[in-house]
């Protein structure tokens, strides 16, 4: 018979133990909470909560990089710590038994292997499959590509409408990874609602509670079973492990599919390890890859990121050739939400090997567990991730700066247990973001409010519309987003906001305020005018569908040209008069008075402002093809149709460019030749000879030659002599061109990348370099093919005075072999001019003076003597403009 104090006194020296070791533990000296000492209770609580990451993360915050989390646990968030746990020795210290929550079948899969000897000997039989070089195959590119289709067709579905996003996303994802797993066999759950209920099996039927319950107190967990599954419904996937164990039983998978991988004879695995490997990957492939593409698509739906979204659609749309991994904003629209949120949303436990290990300064005995979580890892620093908790994809195009951020960039772990699907899972999310935002615009449905305490996962799909909806052509050139509105309120206080309002009023060119008055008077209600919070509301509830037939009437009375129909109109207030001035087709219409909304414009004149340089240009333009039009005996078309508007195709971009610079050639004849006075100013710098000769003694071999570089930037590194980064970067993009038989061939993307690795990608000489290595005696059909790449780098007016003086340098090195450069000096300006690269104030100023900074001063007064006629023409089609306004 048991002695009734057998209880009482075990509980005694259960707790004398633990106060002891609380007492005496190396672990003392590391922060935390004082609970921590004593018991993990409190962990655990907050582990059943799904709240582990948040709570650890906060104890970082209060605590520092290292903080104790439990009586022998303890949680790092420095890059020396995750050095040492997860890349020492090669992979790092082993894993805790708590990776045997995660175990398949009752078999260890690579990802549950506790030593690292066992996980190194999996590792070599899966890792070739999942190397870069096997997933950028065509064949395995292809399926990725099929399924971003499949979701985009998804998405065009919902135009207007709402799409559940976290559902697609993990539909796309579990598509995606059983192509990579299975082809021919994968899954099609985004067309398929069979494969869509074996997504959600493995996806949602799943119980964290349970699991943990089970890991924790494993007899408890039996006892008491029966009543958990009331609560906690355990993992059963029976459609899942049918599919894998059917597929994984075929023999006819592609060559570089990973289950063709394991069935090679030569690893001598069984059928149960086979299909264990394979599921425990597709179901990481879902988890992973769909919640960190639906938090980074909530996140640019958002008010506060829409500018971001508007970057990555510029980007997109600029290189709709370009491969996804070919694209640097998108590459640092990717790496910041997996950042911001991590693939990998918890901690990775080890523990510290035989003898202890000592890190970040404190001594740790062997067996504790020790861990690093992406989430604080990438955000505790702030000297490397200033503002951490704010999403902005501009700090990875930074060059400062960037070997920091990658040492603490923690979303795939690190070391030789990194995650090995790295290079599967950023494909698939960057041809995904591609496919959906070079075509559409996301916002938060009209239901949610942004930024609710716990991610959302409804977005909506602001599909872009023609701007005249009785356009059905889907190639119809002027797009606006359909109006998205959010009723709010109830009874007399009802309201209807209008969600993308500024957005759709600045695809029409109008300001907001015409349109939410225009709504107001249509619909008899009051509106609010030029919120500073972006927030339009109409009192009252008006449904979207309805404003937008509203919207298109506005697009007819105040928007469209009377004569072609078409929106590149601009609206011009005289002597109580309203016109819209047609850009495209030169014609005048007036805006009926008796308009409500006429009387508002009226009342509410803008201040006059000089015309920026592209409105001038588009105006001169317009006038320039009116007069063609007219001396051609064509007009405008009345019967409505897009075809009136200059077509943007290559063809026609070049056959206008030559029809202007003949143009220009022909109004400058007969015009007498000015003196072009030579003053040493800004531009100037020493072109003696022996000056010239210094500087080409500082540049490499055959460079020499072509580039020439002055010692023109005092701010920049490289200074007075030596193989400097802009030698460096010429010489490279030489080599490119010698290799690819040719510097057409050479990538622009390539070369930014190059000139960012260089940390030069923003500086003016760089320009200057680009112009003497990516431009030879074919630069008229070269200028339109590189202004993208040259308009990311020009920024100020420094850059444009570097292009015009690079350009002098290439001028004056191509004419001796080709005098006919010379003739193609004003060609060279009207096509810079045309893409945006130089201004008009630069230009003018560059050609009233003669200039020894770049070139001789006989070529530079060569070059400027060639450019009279562009210049003249600029100068006359100021006046011009002038007169008009």
């Amino acid at each position: 018979m048991l002695s009734p104090l057998l209880i009482p006194v075990s509980i005694l020296l259960f707790a004398v133990y633990n106060l002891r070791q609380a007492i005496v533990s190396p672990l003392n000296k590391i922060p935390g909470p004082w609970h921590a000492r004593f018991t993990s209770l409190v962990l655990k609580w907050h582990e059943f909560r799904a709240n582990r990451t948040r709570y650890i993360h906060e104890l970082h915050l209060e605590y520092g990089p290292a903080v104790r989390i439990a009586p022998d646990e303890v949680a790092f968030a420095s890059a020396g710590a995750v050095k040492e746990i997860y890349c020492s020795g090669g992979s790092g210290y082993d894993k805790t038994e708590f990776y045997d929550l995660f175990k398949v079948y009752g078999r260890r899969t690579m990802f549950t292997t506790l030593n690292k000897d066992d996980h190194a000997k999996r590792k070599r039989i899966l890792a070739d499959r999942y190397a870069n070089t096997n997933i950028v195959r065509p064949q395995s590119l292809d399926g990725i590509a099929a399924r971003a289709a499949n979701f985009v067709t998804r998405c065009f579905q919902s135009m207007g409408g709402s799409l559940d996003l976290y559902v697609r996303l993990h539909a796309y994802a579990f598509d995606c990874v059983t192509h990579h797993l299975f082809h021919p066999n994968g899954t099609n759950s985004l067309q398929s609602s069979k494969d869509e209920e074996i997504m959600r099996e493995v996806t949602f039927d799943d119980s964290l509670q349970n699991r943990l319950f089970q890991y924790y107190w494993p007899a408890a967990h039996k006892i008491f079973g029966k009543i958990l599954y009331l609560f906690a419904k355990p993992r059963e996937t029976p459609l899942a492990d049918d599919f894998v164990l059917d597929t994984c039983a075929r023999t006819d998978t592609a060559p570089f599919t990973l289950l063709n991988r394991l069935q090679a004879p030569t690893f001598n695995l069984d059928d149960l390890d086979i299909a264990a490997e394979c599921l425990d990957h597709m179901a990481a492939g879902i988890d992973t890859t769909g919640d960190a593409l639906c938090f980074l698509m909530w996140e640019l739906s958002q008010p506060s990121s829409i500018h971001y979204q508007k970057r990555l659609q510029a980007e997109l749309l600029a290189n709709p050739d370009a491969s996804f991994d070919k694209l640097p904003y998108l590459d640092a629209v990717v790496m910041e939400g997996l950042r911001c949120f991590p693939a990998i949303p918890m901690s990775l436990p080890r523990y510290v090997p035989s003898g202890g290990r000592t890190v970040d300064g404190f001594f740790l005995p062997e067996g504790t567990t020790v861990s690093c979580q992406a989430y604080s890892v990438q955000r505790i620093d702030r000297t490397v991730f200033p503002d951490p908790d704010t999403f902005r994809p501009e700090r990875w195009l930074e060059p400062k700066g960037d070997a920091e951020r990658k040492k603490l960039f923690f979303a795939f772990a690190n070391g030789g247990r990194g995650c090995v699907g790295k290079h599967l899972a950023l494909a698939e999310m960057k041809m995904l973001l591609q496919a959906v935002y070079s075509r559409f615009t996301t916002l938060p449905d009209a239901t949610m409010e942004p930024h609710f305490s716990q991610p959302q996962t409804t977005a909506t799909m602001a599909s872009l519309v023609n701007v005249r909806r009785d356009v059905s052509d889907p190639f119809y050139r002027y797009k606006m987003e359909r109006l998205q509105t959010k009723i709010e309120g109830k009874g007399n206080g009802i309201k209807t906001v209008v969600v993308n309002l500024s957005s759709v009023a600045q695809s029409l060119a109008r300001p907001g305020s015409y349109l939410i008055k225009y709504f107001g008077f249509e619909l008899g209600a009051q509106t609010n005018l030029d919120p500073p919070d972006d927030r339009w509301i109409i009192n009252g509830a008006h449904e979207a569908n309805k404003l937008q037939e509203l919207l298109d009437g506005f697009i007819s009375k105040f928007v469209l040209c009377k004569k072609c129909k078409n929106p590149e109109t601009d609206v011009h207030i005289k002597d109580g008069r309203i016109t819209l001035d047609c850009k495209a087709c030169g014609q005048r219409s007036e805006v009926d008075l008796r308009l409500k909304l006429s009387g508002f414009i009226l009342k509410n004149v803008p201040k006059k402002t000089k015309k920026d340089k592209a409105e001038r240009r588009a105006a001169r333009k317009a006038k320039q093809n009116g007069k063609a039009d007219a001396e051609n005996g064509s007009g405008g078309d009345d019967n409505g149709s897009d075809q009136a508007s200059p077509v943007a195709d290559d063809k026609g971009i070049e056959s206008d460019d030559d029809a202007l610079t003949r143009k220009i050639k022909t109004e400058a004849q007969g015009l007498e030749n000015k003196q072009v006075e030579v003053k040493d100013d800004e531009w100037a710098v020493d072109m003696s000879e022996e000056a010239v000769k210094a500087r080409q003694q500082q540049l490499p071999g055959e460079f020499k030659q072509k580039l020439v570089l002055n010692g023109d930037d005092e701010d920049e590194e490289g200074e007075g002599g030596g193989n400097t980064v802009y030698d460096q970067l010429g010489t490279w993009i030489q080599e490119q061109a010698d290799q690819k038989e040719g510097i057409n061939n050479v990538d622009d993307i390539d070369i930014y990348i190059k000139a960012k690795e260089l940390g030069i990608e923003s500086k003016h000489r760089t320009v200057l370099v680009l112009v003497q290595t990516i431009f030879d005696e074919n630069i008229c059909n070269q200028i339109g093919k590189r202004a993208g790449m040259l308009k990311r780098i020009i920024s100020s007016e420094r850059h444009e005075k570097a292009l015009l003086g690079g350009t002098e340098r290439l001028i004056g090195h191509l004419a001796g072999e080709h005098p006919e450069m010379y003739d193609k000096v004003v060609k060279i300006l009207q096509l810079y001019y045309h893409h945006d690269l130089i201004s008009e104030e630069v230009v003018t100023k560059w050609g009233s003076r003669a200039s020894k900074k770049y070139v001789d001063l006989a070529t530079s007064k060569k070059v400027r003597k060639a450019a009279e006629p562009f210049l003249t023409w600029l100068a006359e089609a100021e006046e011009e403009s002038d007169e008009d306004e």
